[in-house]
């Protein structure tokens, strides 16, 4: 008998950020975060419509006044209706947030929440990632570089 033998060890299942194919869902976000302290969620109405936006991060890598002053205020403080596309283009249109990116994969948008972003998701279903990291989190070390493959 090995010293590091468990009779009743049973295999975990794969981890569902791990599936490098899973598109990236709100549902699948929640998902890979469950269970952490630390992973907030917010949802923001648009300026002059029903419509919300659900924001993520995980709290202590984002600094929340970038994240206020970089991705929520631009949303919520336009002058005319704001919709879900209009939203993507405030996102996307490097205005406010220069690191803002479009995710199609869940994996890529788990590991900018893990380097500090905030992960968007439109109406629409699409996801952006915008870094607001905290000063000591920026640099080069990144989950990539340092996860287990």
């Amino acid at each position: 008998m090995s010293l590091f033998h468990w009779p009743d060890h049973q295999p975990v299942p794969r981890h569902p950020a791990e599936t490098p194919d899973a598109p990236a869902t709100w549902a699948g976000l929640t998902a890979a975060f469950q269970g952490c302290a630390d992973f907030a969620t917010k949802e923001v109405q648009l300026t002059g419509t029903a419509q919300t936006l659900r924001l993520a991060w995980v709290d202590g890598m984002v600094k929340s006044e970038r994240l206020n002053d970089y991705v929520i205020r631009p949303i919520v403080s336009a002058p005319q209706p704001v919709t879900g596309d209009e939203a993507e283009q405030l996102l996307l249109g490097g205005v406010w947030n220069l690191d803002a990116e479009e995710r199609q994969r869940l994996t890529d948008v788990v590991e900018a929440v893990i380097d500090g972003a905030a992960a968007v998701f439109l109406p629409n279903g699409k996801a952006i990632t915008c870094s607001v990291q905290t000063e000591e989190k920026r640099g080069g070390w990144s989950c990539r570089r340092t996860r287990r493959r």
